[in-house]
Order: C-alpha cells, then structure tokens, then sequence
C-alpha cells in the first residue's frame, strides 16, 4: 500500500507545480497555505519589475522585531531594490540573521551602548554592491550610518542610511557626514541619503539651512517637503531623503502603522536596474507524515 502511494506521488510531483500569480492584496494566501498546510513547500514567488527606475524605501521604524512579514506585504506591490531602515532597535547578530525574501543585508550600524536607535540597508539579490567601510565616523546618537555602493549597468550609486537622535550633537553629524562624502565623492558617483536626522524641514530653519548651504557642494539636494509624522495635530518632517540635482524623482509617502513615521517611496527616473523575475509555485512534500495523513 505504502509503495503504491509513494509510486502515485512521485509520479504526480511533476505536475504538482501550482502557479500563482497575485498582488499585494492575495499575499496572505501563501503565508497561510503553509501554515495550514504543511504538505506544501514554497518553492519561490513571482514578479516582475521594469528596469528603468530605481526604487528606494526608507522608514523609521521603531522597532523591526516582529515586523519583517508584515513590511514585505506592504511593499510587495512596489518591489524596491533598496531597503533603508532607521531605528531597528536590534543587535549585530540579530540583523545578521534577519531574512526578507529577495534581499540581501548590505550594510548595517547598531548601538552597544545605548538602546535602540541604530540603522540598516537591505538590496534586493539581482543587484551588484558593495559594502562601505564607514564605522570609523559612527558615534551613537550622533552619527548612526551605513552606507552601500550599487555597482548599476551605467552607473553607480552611493545610497547611505542615517539615524541622529534629537539629542545627538548636530555639528559632529555635519562634520563627519561632510568628510564621509568628500571622501567618495567623483563626478562619475551619484548620492542617495535617506534617514531620520531629527531636523523638522516644516520648520527647523537654521538648521536645515545649514545642512541645505552644505548638500550642494556635492551636487545634491533634499526632497521631502511634506509631513512623515502627524501627533495630536502637529506635523513633522524630521525623514529625509537626498539625492543628485539633476535627477527627475518622484517620492510619495506610505502610511502602514508600522510606526508612528511615514514611510518613503522614491523612484529615481532613467536608471537602468537588473530586471527580476521569479515563479511562484508549491510542491507537495514526500515524507513518512505525510504519507500517513493520505491513509
């Protein structure tokens, strides 16, 4: 009996594949497939994204313990290739061992002696990078950035994630920022900073002039002009995202209550990106349970 069963099972596992395609709406679907059935194995999941903007997600998250499945859901339907995270709150070895499907751990900070804070860049696997040294110039609350090189068909891009707090010493963040990109910076690079710097843009002027008479010196300029946090009727915009002058852009933002921040969508226009294909399809697993729940 056992034999038979086994015979009839592997001659159906060649046609077992069961397509799927769906948005973001239907992704539930698959995570409770394997929750409820177990006979199932995912394979892989599918989409397809076109190959001329460059998409980069930021959000302070508050905390991203716990909130992995649902950030791929929310952002399933827009693919980015790179994903900025402020305030993760978690350790090293924490960060390392965090998966998000498609995505690589590009670079990350995180605190040692102070609590939460900290910040990390996740980039989707068809993507060439780098990792850039930078921990020399991190001082917590001060200065918390990680930064990667994307290594594009025609160009490549400097994308640097940062966290000041609202007590963080703002000169040593001007400074240091400063001599990072100095350090860097060609006419062949371009520049995406994105992070929570902690200097509302809606109403901080003497420091946002300060860091606004300071970007062009390398070609770039800031781009959020809108709130990211509204409490108790008061709007703020302490997130931002910089990037090169002459870039056409669009940046909207995604409220998704994962943290009281917004966060950011921005698509960069005229680059060129690997384009990324997957199928999505389950097969039904071969093993003594399961062969025992058929009888």
């Amino acid at each position: 009996m056992v034999n038979d069963i086994l015979s009839l099972e592997n001659s159906n596992i060649q046609n077992s594949n069961i397509q799927n395609q769906y948005d973001s709406s239907t992704t539930n679907l698959y995570s409770d497939l394997k929750l409820n059935c177990p006979s199932y194995t995912k394979v892989n999941s599918d989409f397809k994204d076109s190959s001329d903007n460059l998409k980069v997600y930021h959000q302070n998250i508050i905390g991203l313990r716990g909130k992995i499945s649902q950030l791929s859901n929310i952002l399933y339907s827009e693919h980015p290739h790179v994903i900025c995270i402020t305030k993760h709150h978690l350790k090293d070895f924490v960060v390392d061992m965090m998966r998000i499907e498609y995505y690589k751990l590009g670079a990350k900070f995180c605190r040692h002696q102070y609590k939460n804070g900290s910040a990390c860049i996740f980039v989707n696997e068809s993507i060439d990078f780098d990792s850039i040294s930078i921990h020399h110039i991190c001082k917590e609350k001060d200065l918390e950035i990680c930064a990667v090189k994307l290594n594009l068909p025609k160009i490549k891009v400097v994308t640097i994630t940062t966290y000041r707090s609202s007590t963080g010493n703002y000169n040593y963040f001007l400074r240091k920022l400063d001599s990072f990109i100095n350090s860097l910076y060609t006419k062949k690079l371009e520049f995406i900073i994105c992070g929570d710097i902690n200097i509302n843009y809606l109403h901080c002027y003497n420091r946002r002039k300060q860091l606004d008479t300071q970007l062009p010196t390398y070609n770039v300029k800031s781009t959020v002009n809108f709130p990211m946090r509204i409490i108790n009727g008061c709007s703020t915009a302490i997130d931002s995202i910089i990037i090169d002058l002459s870039r056409n852009f669009t940046i909207n933002p995604l409220i998704n209550g994962l943290s009281d921040h917004s966060g950011q969508l921005l698509k960069l226009e005229n680059i060129i990106v690997p384009i990324q294909e997957f199928t999505s399809y389950y097969v039904r697993n071969i093993n003594s349970s399961t062969i025992y729940k058929f009888q």
